[in-house]
């Protein structure tokens, strides 16, 4: 009996042992952390929870279905925010851990409802909640910017404490506060295209009547002598009297397909003030569709262009390197990483809004794949 009971011991302390081994091994970069700096880390890594999964669908060539065990292959970020309410209600400062949107849709195929179309940039990216709350992007101002504060999935999200709190005796750190995706968009100033409980993302063309702008044209070369602004069916001259022109050097541009594409000196109109002056009463849920005159067309979100420091950047360039912008009047997002969404020859300037903001809306969604073949 003796034997026994010193057997199970001896066996429970081999188990204890093995479990602070294990333990230890699975928090050594920790632990290494503070043996070799003496510090103590408070940005600390951890995994996309087992209970999370993300939904990819639309207008993609397939479907994608994302579980926590695929999601933790994707590169994360750790951004900090301070969190202010539609209404302007100070709600709290947060340091969250989450996988970049692009990240995400970086790998996934976007189809397109007729041959003419070749790009996503008159896609429309809106995000479901488990509740059915959807918010909604463009593709090009998820896709374009650099790294800097990134829209993004957040899997986990605990409050930001004063140091002097973590000094108290008494301290305990803060739990979780994530159950599902938390979408982000840390550049903006408020909360409003933040949503709880993400699961589906979905990718849409915006089809805009015919006849309010150029047909796509693949492969053709053109001039635009003159831009028009569009709004409910009708066109008319823009206003450029009281725009100041400013003149920015060094833009180095690099495109998604092709690289470094130039180092240049542009000079041109702030696309804020030209929106301003020539749109009346611009709202947050307005949208802006510019085109050039081969029919290449990018969606801009005027809470992107009105309400961030990347609208700051956005110019309309009629001068490069000394002379005539080429096509002629085309657009530069300065703070994007890529330069795809900076058009040549503009033409058309359209403003709408989206059918669930306006039954009058001359948008629809097209969730179309083209048939293989």
């Amino acid at each position: 009996m003796r034997k026994k009971l010193i057997l199970m011991v001896a066996g429970l302390v081999v188990v204890l042992i093995l479990l602070l081994i294990g333990y230890r091994e699975l928090h050594h970069n920790y632990y290494e952390a503070v043996t070799v700096t003496g510090a103590t880390p408070l940005a600390l890594y951890s995994a996309v929870p087992g209970n999370f999964k993300i939904e990819v669908s639309g207008s993609v060539k397939k479907d994608y279905f994302f579980g926590s065990s695929a999601l933790r292959a994707f590169a994360t970020t750790r951004i900090r925010t301070k969190e202010v309410s539609p209404t302007g209600a100070f709600t709290g400062i947060f340091v969250y851990l989450g996988i970049p949107v692009y990240n995400i849709l970086e790998g996934v195929a976007p189809a397109y409802s007729s041959e003419a179309s070749d790009n996503p940039l008159d896609f429309l990216v809106t995000f479901e909640s488990a509740e059915g709350k959807q918010v909604h992007f463009s593709w090009g101002e998820l896709m374009m910017p650099g790294d800097a504060m990134p829209v993004t999935l957040a899997y986990s999200r605990v409050p930001v404490l004063p140091a002097k709190e973590r000094e108290k005796p008494d301290f305990s750190p803060p739990g979780e506060m994530l159950t599902g995706f938390r979408l982000i968009a840390p550049q903006e100033p408020d909360t409003t295209r933040y949503l709880d409980s993400v699961v589906r993302v979905l990718l849409r063309q915006v089809i805009l009547p015919p006849g309010l702008f150029p047909e796509r044209k693949k492969g053709t070369k053109c001039e635009s002598d003159r831009v028009v602004c569009v709004e409910s069916g009708r066109m008319r001259e823009p206003v450029w009297d009281g725009l100041i022109r400013s003149t920015t050097r060094n833009w180095v541009r690099v495109g998604h397909g092709r690289g470094f594409l130039g180092q240049e000196t542009i000079t041109g109109y702030p696309l804020r003030e030209f929106l301003s002056r020539n749109f009346d009463r611009v709202t947050p849920q307005d949208y802006f569709m510019l085109v050039a005159c081969d029919g290449y067309r990018v969606l801009y979100a005027a809470r992107e262009i009105f309400l961030t420091d990347s609208g700051k950047s956005m110019f309309l360039v009629d001068e490069m390197n000394g002379q005539r912008a080429p096509g002629g009047l085309m657009l530069a997002c300065l703070d994007d990483y890529y330069a795809d969404r900076g058009l040549w020859g503009i033409s058309h300037i359209l403003r709408f809004r989206l059918p669930w903001d306006d039954p009058t809306s001359p948008a629809t969604m097209d969730t179309k794949r083209l048939a293989p073949g």
